[in-house]
């Protein structure tokens, strides 16, 4: 989130955007604009690519910035080209569109959020994997990750549906495995930035994904990719001394 305090006007941020090519001048010259609350032509150049908030070496998440003067102002070509995106998902929260789809699963088994993601979008017999045997499998637009949509002028809807999306999964009275990126993002880094309660444990698809296999290598019959698990683990445990695997286990209450 974007933390004006922060920011020295130091323009690192947007001298080393690779799609703009500001000089430091330009850049503060950009910032500044934007902190006064007014037009600044990198609102139509920003591709939303969000590399200007790991160049900040303070922290103020200038992407942040970027985004809410986007939708604020409103002309950028994101914004413009967003806007039926951002309808339909307005939609979907204040008139049902697009309701859930459910698949129960076992009462011991986690769910796996598909966020607004169609089954259809992905291989037939996806689910039919014993990785995701029992699993309680559930979509629909109400369970939309909505960080996502900074990059289509809507940065302002995890404010304001943020609390709804993860009171939904919470319902389901089970741990949630994320199958999105950004559905962990709304859980994991959004919640905390806005005060959101999240009321279940929850994890990265990937990190289901390497609990499993580490959790069930006797069933990998094939040699090379018993040691490539094996590898993959020993790496991950080097590089977090003290607290092996920790990274893969559940978060939440």
């Amino acid at each position: 989130m974007w933390d004006a305090s922060k920011c020295d006007l130091c323009g690192d941020c947007l001298v080393n955007c690779r799609y703009t090519g500001y000089d430091r001048d330009g850049a503060i010259a950009q910032i500044t604009l934007l902190m006064e609350g007014k037009d600044a032509e990198i609102l139509n150049r920003c591709t939303t690519c969000m590399a200007c908030s790991g160049y900040c070496p303070t922290g103020a998440d200038p992407s942040d910035l970027i985004f809410k003067m986007q939708e604020k102002i409103g002309t950028s070509p994101i914004v413009v080209v967003g806007k039926p995106a951002r309808k339909a998902l307005v939609r979907a929260f204040e008139e049902g569109e697009d309701p859930e789809q459910f698949i129960p699963g076992d009462p011991d088994k986690p769910a796996l959020s598909f966020d607004a993601f169609r089954f259809d979008n992905f291989p037939e017999g996806t689910l039919d994997s014993q990785l995701f045997k029992g699993m309680t499998i559930v979509r629909g637009g109400q369970y939309n990750s909505l960080a996502g949509y900074v990059h289509m002028g809507g940065v302002s809807f995890v404010e304001k549906y943020g609390q709804r999306v993860l009171d939904n999964l919470a319902k389901l009275g089970k741990d949630v495995v994320y199958l999105h990126n950004e559905g962990f993002v709304l859980a994991h880094i959004k919640a905390k930035e806005y005060g959101f309660r999240v009321p279940f444990k929850y994890v990265h698809l990937f990190e289901y994904l390497r609990n499993y296999l580490r959790d069930h290598s006797n069933n990998i019959t094939d040699k090379r990719y018993q040691e490539l698990l094996l590898f993959t683990l020993f790496l991950e445990d080097f590089y977090d001394r003290g607290k092996p695997f920790d990274r893969y286990c559940m978060k939440g209450p």
